[in-house]
């Protein structure tokens, strides 16, 4: 009869090697901590100045500022964090002035877009910081973070 010693042994081993073979084949592998080195295009100054959030913190947080879902408007219109507002990362990078107008550069963004590996909140918090908001807050995680904390959302219309 094997150890308990061994058999943990055994199954981390397993479990490292099926997490770097699963991680050689994910297109930007897992990332476990954002480097600037992760973020090209993005000047230090920005890098610096965006503050990374986790969710439950955002969902405490946000009611002071604007919970922003960068998400493409049918995933939007599908299910999105309760009380966000959808500014299409697309859209964003094509003309910021729609979404800007009337928002005061004081006012602090949570940004989020759909997982861990999505790039779409670092680089709209590169266009926001070019037209002078400083408080910018990216959700760790994005929105699949929010579903697996069981936080409220609204889907189809109606909150769940």
């Amino acid at each position: 009869m094997m150890s308990k010693l061994f058999q943990a042994t055994i199954l981390l081993f397993f479990s490292l090697i099926l997490s770097i073979t699963v991680n050689q084949f994910h297109p930007r592998g897992l990332p476990l901590i954002i480097t600037k080195d992760m973020m090209p295009g993005i000047p230090k100054k920005i890098f610096k100045s965006v503050h990374f959030i986790d969710v439950k913190q955002a969902y405490i947080e946000a009611k002071k500022g604007m919970l922003i879902d960068l998400r493409s408007a049918s995933d939007f219109q599908n299910s999105h964090a309760k009380g966000a507002i959808n500014w299409s990362y697309e859209m964003l990078e094509k003309n910021p002035t729609p979404f800007i107008k009337g928002v005061k550069k004081e006012t602090p963004l949570y940004l989020y877009c759909y997982d861990e590996t999505c790039p779409l909140s670092i680089m709209a918090s590169k266009i926001l910081w070019e037209q002078g908001f400083r408080q910018i807050f990216i959700i760790k995680g994005g929105f699949s973070a929010w579903e697996g904390n069981w936080l409220p959302e609204e889907k189809n219309g109606y909150l769940k």
